[in-house]
């Protein structure tokens, strides 16, 4: 079992950041992970801040269309983790970070490639 972790933007922009991850860490725990790796704070430290920004200016141009924010989907059935997605209308985009790296490696094209059809019917 899971534990969405899901905002409107107006919501995600703002809430707490430790609120955030607090929600992501007991998203975690439900999830049958009872530790996380110092590193895996780290990045949602990042995440966060990067998706808050991004919320922000994309709630600013798309004013008619409603924006959802959803963090650590799990597939259901799949043992995937999608980092973030980010429902825009009708469209998803989905976000996988590789925070520290300065480029995209054909791995991670593949990666975000191999998520389209699993999340397709979610």
């Amino acid at each position: 079992m899971s534990v969405k972790v899901q905002y409107s933007s107006r919501d995600f922009i703002a809430e707490n950041p430790a609120v955030i991850k607090d929600k992501l860490l007991r998203s975690d725990a439900i999830s049958g992970f009872s530790q996380v790796a110092h590193n895996q704070i780290s990045a949602w430290d990042a995440e966060i801040k990067l998706l808050k920004k991004s919320a922000q200016e994309l709630s600013d141009i798309v004013q008619d269309l409603q924006i959802s924010i959803i963090l650590e989907f799990r597939i259901p059935r799949r043992e995937k983790c999608l980092d973030a997605a980010i429902l825009i209308g009708g469209t998803v985009v989905v976000i996988e970070f590789k925070v520290g790296e300065t480029s995209i490696h054909e791995d991670d094209i593949r990666q975000i490639e191999d998520y389209a059809p699993d999340i397709a019917y979610y």
